[in-house]
């Protein structure tokens, strides 16, 4: 098994995130099916002419996934964070948030396995309802987050809106795809809490569809990558807004040129 999903890797059948995701499916079906295997062969007289008919069930049954009917479910994942700011300044961190180096990201596991990073996000417009934040990430990935509420300094809320062309076919994994066969994101937003420490709670939310025919393990893995997402990001807005800005003039040293 483990020199398949190398040889998918090495070939460039598979990405590393999509052979990350199917890692425990092979896992829990190779347990099972050696239990499975060494219980026909231990308590039955199966001759040895039928075991390779055995083997090929794998492949004969693995079709039949295609034929389950499709589902689509909505899924809500939802992250916080304290801010020891303000709303108003953590709220003005929102819109716009330019140049995003690595660094200011984290550490995360989705980053790690090939889901691109993103650059920057520019708000055209006001800013209210109707204003378009653009959302860029590498590899040439961007969409658009149409704004739906805009209540300063409590929530910002948006939909995805996702143009043809706008995520490169080499770009994501198919199984991560945005907008692709397995998922689709819906919308999402900010809400942010004052807390007594006069600091804020800070709630990232995004709501997606799954429309893969295995919906508990689609579920598992999406609400991961958004979790995993979600964490860097609000990280991000953590450590912008709690920058602190000197307004105060230094006094010159002594001897210093007037």
């Amino acid at each position: 098994m483990a020199l398949f999903l190398i040889s998918m890797f090495v070939t460039f059948v598979e990405g590393l995130l999509c052979i990350v995701l199917v890692v425990p499916v092979f896992m829990i079906a190779g347990i099972l099916g050696g239990l499975i295997g060494g219980a026909i062969h231990n308590h039955s007289r199966i001759n040895r002419s039928t075991l390779p008919t055995l083997a090929l069930l794998p492949f004969l049954i693995g079709p039949l996934e295609s034929l389950l009917p499709p589902e689509r479910s909505i899924q809500t994942v939802s992250n916080t964070i304290h801010i020891d700011a303000s709303p108003e300044a953590v709220f003005n961190k929102l819109a716009d948030v330019r140049d995003i180096k690595p660094s200011e990201l984290g550490f995360t596991f989705v980053h790690l396995v090939g889901l691109p990073k993103p650059l920057e996000a520019q708000m055209s417009g006001s800013g209210g309802p109707g204003s378009v934040r653009t959302s860029r990430w590498e590899k040439g990935v961007w969409f658009h987050e149409v704004i739906t509420e805009s209540a300063m300094p409590q929530a910002l809320r948006y939909r995805f809106v996702v143009p043809k062309g706008a995520i490169p076919r080499e770009a994501l994994d198919e199984h991560v795809e945005i907008n692709g066969r397995y998922f689709e994101l819906v919308d999402g937003g900010y809400a942010l809490k004052p807390t007594s420490d006069g600091g804020t709670d800070l709630s990232m939310t995004t709501r997606f569809i799954n429309k893969s025919r295995l919906q508990a393990y689609g579920n598992l893995w999406g609400k991961m990558v958004l979790k995993d997402f979600h964490r860097s990001i609000l990280g991000l807005m953590k450590s912008r807004s709690e920058q602190r800005v000197d307004h105060h003039p230094k006094t010159p040293w002594p001897g210093a040129p007037g």
